[in-house]
């Protein structure tokens, strides 16, 4: 049973990409998806994880904020990213991916203390996985050409060799 919703929860995913590189971001078809998905997790209750699939209320939030930023509806990402559990049983490359899309989010929504907050928690969890990720460092490119950026960000980018405007990996990262 995890694996069917786990993957009616991927599907929503997929069909929020097919309708925005249509032009069509229409939510209906992911959020059907998810909603049956979610439906199942509230009756579980709990994160289960069932032959190397994870599925539960995390695995819902997780893939409901990145519907909601493939779809660019940043709001809903953060508002929707906020029902995380903390006791979540997401595998790390999964929660770091997670965070990735609530800093994402964050910086759209000019958030950007919450962003750097969230960009050090990943980095702080699964530092390999945010130094060689695109995002965060795009993320942290992008908020370092924000008004004055803090000494914790500048250390951040430091680390990961990011400079102001970053929009891709460095070529000895590839």
């Amino acid at each position: 049973m995890p694996a069917q919703h786990s993957c009616r929860c991927t599907a929503g995913c997929c069909c929020a990409v097919r309708l925005r590189r249509l032009g069509r971001a229409g939510p209906d078809t992911a959020t059907d998806l998810l909603d049956e998905a979610g439906a199942v997790a509230e009756r579980t209750g709990v994160d289960r994880t069932d032959y190397e699939v994870v599925f539960g209320p995390s695995n819902v939030v997780m893939q409901s904020a990145d519907c909601a930023v493939v779809a660019e509806d940043y709001a809903t990402a953060a508002e929707v990213a906020r029902r995380m559990p903390r006791d979540s049983a997401l595998p790390l490359v999964s929660r770091s991916r997670h965070l990735a899309d609530v800093a994402h989010s964050q910086v759209r929504l000019g958030r950007d203390q919450a962003a750097e907050s969230t960009l050090l928690t990943m980095e702080q969890a699964a530092p390999d996985w945010t130094a060689y990720h695109r995002l965060p460092r795009i993320l942290i490119g992008e908020l370092l050409t924000r008004r004055r950026p803090s000494s914790r960000l500048r250390a951040l980018a430091d680390r990961l060799d990011v400079r102001p405007g970053t929009s891709a990996v460095a070529h000895h990262d590839e």
